[in-house]
């Protein structure tokens, strides 16, 4: 199967991220899904760099790339004030995690010498997609900024992880993938529970309960079709009868 190339998976990330947080903006709550196509554009681009032999380069590569992302959206949020315009809130956010992003991606090839393929790109992908996530999810906790290390630490665990946990000489895009959504389902799922509990959440508790639907819905559709991926190829390996060191 021909694997989804890097721009083309990230042009449409750009767009569902936007959209997902204009939605927000305007009390939609249910656009939180608008939000897993980021997750799985930014999984995608730490797999495309991690996969050159840094390790898993996640920690690396994929811990700058978030980081960026990130604090560029809890940036714009501070900017924009507590109840940002949509647009230019969305503008904001886009603008200084593409900027930002590339330019660790230029120091990266450039001065520590990395010398990863498209190493510039993907640290943007990384960055902006990150970045739109958390900006979203800022929109729906409102003023808790004290909760803002606990989102990025859930953000950068569904974006580092698919890939750590399918790498090895039978990993492919698509299995990494699933598995990318399945955890994206699992950190909307968990945002929509801290949005009912925290105190100061800019939309109703009803708007949060949506939400919570809308992943666990999404979590079990998920997780049926990454296990079955998983067992299609599993049922690919024959054994020889012999033990890896006798081959």
């Amino acid at each position: 199967m021909k694997e989804i190339q890097i721009h083309t998976l990230f042009g449409a990330a750009l767009l569902s991220g936007i959209a997902g947080i204009l939605l927000i903006g305007h009390g939609i709550s249910i656009g939180i899904v608008f939000f897993w196509l980021p997750f799985l554009s930014a999984a995608n681009s730490v797999r495309g760099m991690a996969k050159y032999g840094l390790g898993t380069g996640n920690a690396s590569i994929g811990y700058w790339g978030t980081a960026v992302g990130a604090t560029s959206a809890f940036i714009a949020s501070l900017c924009c004030g507590s109840t940002p315009l949509p647009l230019l809130y969305t503008a904001t956010v886009v603008t200084i995690s593409l900027v930002i992003g590339l330019a660790t991606g230029v120091l990266a090839d450039k001065v520590i010498r990395m010398k990863i393929p498209r190493i510039e790109l993907n640290s943007a992908v990384i960055a902006v997609s990150t970045a739109l996530i958390t900006a979203g999810f800022l929109l729906i906790i409102g003023s808790n900024y004290c909760l803002y290390p606990f989102i990025y630490i859930i953000i950068t665990l569904a974006v580092l992880h698919p890939y750590n946990a399918s790498t090895g000489a039978g990993e492919n895009q698509k299995r990494t993938l699933l598995l990318a959504l399945v955890e994206a389902c699992m950190t909307t799922l968990v945002i929509g529970i801290v949005a009912m509990l925290a105190s100061g959440s800019a939309m109703p508790v009803s708007d949060d309960v949506a939400i919570v639907v809308v992943s666990v819905c999404g979590l079990v559709i998920a997780v049926v079709a990454w296990y079955r991926l998983v067992k299609s190829d599993i049922y690919d390996i024959r054994w020889t009868g012999y033990s890896p060191a006798e081959h």
